[in-house]
């Protein structure tokens, strides 16, 4: 049983990379407004998440209007730098500098999309699982979504 174990670990490293990589399709609901606030209808925002932050969408407004972009996830990288003690294999210490950065998602996923009547749009969402976002159409037009 002990021999299988290292292919074992190695096929759920590869399957957990998968999914990682892998994307999952969703669709949402949003409330469509002019200029001035009147109610317009609704339209409905498929997307497709390719799991590294990217995303394409198509948004299907009440007009007939077919909008089709990409969004993107904002991130943001800290980097920093501080002094402590190593240690070797064999009890030896020194002190060392040791240096890193990470880039962690900041919750906000911005797009932009071409319409099939000439109008653009640009999208902006906060949240990662639940949350808020505002698409503003170049004739002034508004979408509010909940997700």
């Amino acid at each position: 049983f002990s021999k299988f174990l290292p292919r074992l670990g190695r096929r759920l490293t590869l399957l957990a990379a998968i999914f990682l990589v892998s994307g999952c399709t969703g669709q949402m609901q949003g409330f469509v407004q002019s200029a001035d606030g009147r109610p317009m209808g609704t339209a409905v925002l498929e997307y497709r998440t390719f799991g590294l932050g990217t995303a394409t969408f198509t948004v299907h407004m009440p007009d007939g209007e077919i909008f089709s972009g990409n969004a993107t996830a904002v991130t943001e990288t800290a980097s920093g730098s501080d002094w402590g003690w190593a240690y070797d294999a064999y009890g030896n210490r020194a002190y060392i500098r040791t240096f890193g950065s990470q880039t962690v998602s900041t919750g906000t996923t911005v797009g932009s999309a071409l319409g099939t009547y000439g109008h653009s749009m640009q999208c902006q969402f906060q949240g990662e699982i639940h949350g808020t976002g505002r698409c503003s159409i170049s004739d002034r037009r508004y979408i509010d979504l909940t997700f």
